[in-house]
């Protein structure tokens, strides 16, 4: 008898899209700077039609098309510009040798980036923002460097120092760094990132080198005083100058000496003895008052008016010394014999 032999077969071919560079598999949804890529199309079953009309391609280009196998082929994908590249085959756009339509694939995302990361360095103090080539008083601030690409390797060995040190380095994220620089004496100071120094996502190197500059002045404060005798219920007015505060500067005065006992005068309230200069100025005040205390003593007594800042030094005295004048007249009577 005859017999009838039928296959039959209803599963639809599946397409795999892979990539390398090299030797280097490329995973969907990398960014790499690869001039170009070899991409593979693995069919589950044989096909007799694929052909290179059935790839949908945006930002790139297809060449060399070729035909290993009856489920292998590959092509030479070449990006037209910095950008996202998408490989899509539709559904139905071709068969096996059955017959069945080829199912949609999953799409291969590629993108291309072979620009150099550029970086950006700015300073701070507080909140204030320091301008590159700044002369400021302050021997610490904070560096910022922010990259247009995010970069997995930028570290602090990659910044050059003149002048002091930085420490705290740290990341806010991927594009963002901080630091603390400390001038170790006066004078300029300076940052820089030198080329092929870290990398972007893609691996491109950065490619300028950029300078963060500024001169670091530690300012000293110049006091005077426009009387250095105090009378009862007089006064003398203490000048202190700056050549510009970059924050507000308080000095606060310590004393010593026997006018400190109340024996015969006192400076007022503690509020009275301290300078405030504030940011963007230059002199600040304050007016000490000698105040009787209804002690009678003959002898002038002398305070000792000590100067401290945080931040600054005094160019022209340790101390400013006042005298306390005692305004009572005594009478000499000569004894007779």
């Amino acid at each position: 008898s005859n017999q009838f032999n039928w296959t039959y077969d209803g599963t639809s071919p599946i397409v795999t899209i892979t990539a390398t560079a090299g030797t280097t598999d490329i995973v969907s949804g990398s960014k790499t700077k690869d001039s170009n890529l070899l991409i593979s199309f693995s069919i589950s079953k044989p096909t007799p039609n694929f052909t290179i009309e059935d790839i949908t391609l945006v930002g790139g280009t297809l060449s060399n098309f070729s035909v290993e196998s009856n489920q292998k082929f590959t092509a030479t994908l070449t990006p037209t510009s910095q950008r996202k590249i998408i490989i899509d085959i539709n559904e139905g756009v071709f068969t096996d040798e059955f017959g069945n339509n080829n199912l949609s694939v999953t799409q291969f995302v590629w993108i291309y980036d072979s620009t150099a990361p550029i970086l950006n360095i700015t300073a701070s103090i507080g909140n204030k923002s320091i301008a590159d080539g700044a002369l400021i008083s302050d021997s610490t601030l904070i560096l910022s460097f922010s990259t247009n690409e995010e970069s997995l390797d930028f570290t602090a060995q990659d910044i050059e120092v003149s002048g002091g040190k930085i420490s705290n380095f740290s990341s806010k994220n991927d594009s963002t760094y901080t630091a603390s620089f400390t001038s170790s004496t006066g004078g300029l100071k300076s940052v820089m990132v030198l080329p092929n120094k870290y990398t972007d996502g893609a691996g491109n190197s950065n490619q300028d080198s950029i300078k963060f500059e500024w001169n670091y002045k530690p300012f000293t404060i110049s006091l005077s005083l426009d009387n250095v005798s105090i009378s009862e219920n007089g006064s003398a007015i203490i000048t202190a100058s700056i050549p510009v505060a970059s924050e507000d500067v308080i000095i606060s005065f310590s004393t010593s000496g026997t006018a400190t006992e109340n024996i015969d005068y006192t400076l007022g309230s503690d509020t009275l003895n301290q300078i405030i200069i504030t940011a963007g100025d230059t002199l600040g005040s304050i007016i000490l008052l000698g105040i009787q205390d209804n002690i009678l003593d003959e002898g002038d007594e002398v305070i000792l008016l000590k100067p401290s800042s945080s931040k600054f030094n005094f160019d022209n005295s340790d101390a400013i010394a006042i005298v306390l004048r005692n305004s009572v007249v005594f009478t000499i009577v000569k004894k007779e014999d």
